[in-house]
């Protein structure tokens, strides 16, 4: 609670409306922000690690048939490839008749990347 009563102040003092969402055992808070979307950092981290990753994929993707991670025109799937591929991890990537791109992420290299203990949205993928 500390830490969520912390990020609220935050969000309000720029003038952010946050929502919060209680998803299972998580706690979420949502906003949207042109000024704190100006704020942040475009640019990925050097060490890309499961919890950036799982935010990538609950903030920019969406669930596909219970089976697939599929994302908007981004750079996003480029990151969570390199990611994968980085532990030896193959996932398969294309493109849609749309324009999105596509990631099929087997579950278990999810659950041995450490990204599914941090992602809301990869726990809602069938397990294989």
């Amino acid at each position: 609670m500390p830490i969520l009563k912390k990020c609220i102040n935050i969000l309000e003092s720029i003038g952010a409306r946050p929502v919060i969402i209680m998803d299972k055992n998580c706690l979420r808070i949502k906003i949207s922000n042109k000024q704190l979307f100006h704020a942040l950092s475009k640019q990925p981290p050097n060490n890309i690690t499961p919890a950036y990753i799982a935010g990538a994929i609950d903030g920019d993707g969406w669930i596909d048939h219970n089976v697939a991670i599929q994302f908007g025109q981004s750079a996003i799937p480029d990151l969570i490839i390199r990611f994968f591929k980085e532990r030896g991890f193959p996932i398969s990537s294309w493109g849609t008749e749309r324009g999105y791109r596509r990631l099929y992420i087997p579950y278990i290299a999810l659950e041995r990347s450490g990204v599914l203990k941090f992602s809301i949205k990869a726990q809602q993928i069938r397990k294989a």
